[in-house]
């Protein structure tokens, strides 16, 4: 599997009330996170189990209390974010990171009044020193992506002023701007609370295209289960948020299968699969289907089907190379990159 984005194990931060400075809540993470590229991940939990304070510690919004292992890898290098935080300098590189590589929607992340709607979106690829008039390209683009438009069409919906929109209209403005520089990795928090459901479809497929990885706080467990491929469940221990469960769960996914004698297919079509190359044995195979169940109660299988949840075989989990979500869209994302001037 290749090395992923964001790692953090470890995890010890301490929430304190201002007045007093006493704690307050613990959020623990005693298991290491991986976040992959071409992966959506899902927090879920009760209200006040420290979600929110996990995504803003993942998203260097803040610097963690203590933590054993913190790394980020924006593609070139891989960067030790608990030396960067204690470091005089390195909280410039924090910045820096945070500002090419990763977005935003948080429940507080307001959108700028003083700033119309296209120059909200357009404010990561301005930090980013993206040139104006593709900036406005951009812009446009992700309106209407959105479905973002005036109807009398006699005025620009990247004009109005944000103080004026609804509160879905504003919600989808916010989601635009996190994606508007294509990052490597976005966070949002209750994307969709605003939204009804084709809508809130419609945003997170749009996330999923312009993202590498996306990592999301919802309520919505029927979203959460129609676009993750991994969900992570955090509960309350007494006055501490912990990591209950680390899930992955039934997405398109591609399985390269080492050895074609380690699949049990009762089900299996031949025009389910097809060889990886003509180099390499015919025995090593691509298949595109939904994981079911990650693997059986002794960890020795995976089982997968159709996309429908149709059953179709299992498979020895020591032949499996690697799996990895199927993106159909990224080549509609790096058509945007060579757009927009952003590097991986």
């Amino acid at each position: 599997m290749s090395t992923p984005i964001l790692v953090i194990d470890g995890l010890i931060h301490v929430l304190r009330r201002k007045k007093d400075n006493r704690d307050t809540f613990m959020v623990k993470v005693e298991r290491k996170l991986e976040f992959h590229a071409n992966s959506f991940t899902t927090i879920l939990g009760p209200s006040g189990c420290g979600k929110t304070t996990l995504l803003t510690l993942l998203g260097l919004l803040r610097g963690a209390q203590q933590v054993t292992l913190f790394q980020f890898n924006d593609g070139k290098k891989i960067y030790n974010l608990t030396e960067l935080w204690s470091s005089s300098g390195g909280k410039r590189k924090i910045e820096q990171l945070r500002q090419k590589h990763i977005g935003f929607a948080l429940q507080n992340g307001e959108l700028l009044e003083s700033l119309t709607v296209g120059e909200n979106i357009a404010v990561p690829m301005r930090l980013n020193g993206i040139p104006k008039n593709t900036c406005n390209e951009r812009v446009e683009q992700l309106l209407a992506d959105f479905e973002l438009c005036e109807h009398d069409k006699k005025s620009r919906f990247a004009d109005r002023w944000v103080n004026g929109l609804s509160g879905g209209e504003s919600q989808r403005v916010q989601l635009a701007r996190a994606i508007a520089h294509l990052p490597d990795i976005v966070f949002v928090d209750e994307p969709t609370s605003a939204l009804n459901r084709d809508l809130a479809r419609g945003a997170l497929q749009l996330l999923r295209k312009n993202a590498k990885t996306v990592v999301m706080i919802t309520h919505d467990t029927v979203l959460a289960n129609e676009f993750s491929d991994r969900v992570i469940t955090m509960k309350p221990q007494g006055e501490t948020g912990v990591i209950d469960k680390d899930e992955h769960v039934g997405q398109p996914i591609k399985l390269v299968i080492l050895r074609d004698d380690a699949v049990y297919r009762p089900k299996l079509e031949e025009d389910f699969t097809k060889p990886v190359s003509d180099e390499e044995s015919a025995g090593v195979f691509n298949y595109f289907f939904k994981l079911l169940e990650p693997e059986d109660g002794k960890g020795n299988f995976y089982r997968f089907g159709t996309n429908e949840g149709e059953e179709v075989g299992w498979i020895e989990k020591k032949f499996v190379e690697r799996w990895k979500t199927v993106q159909p869209q990224s080549t509609e994302r790096n058509n945007n990159i060579s757009k927009i001037g952003s590097s991986e």
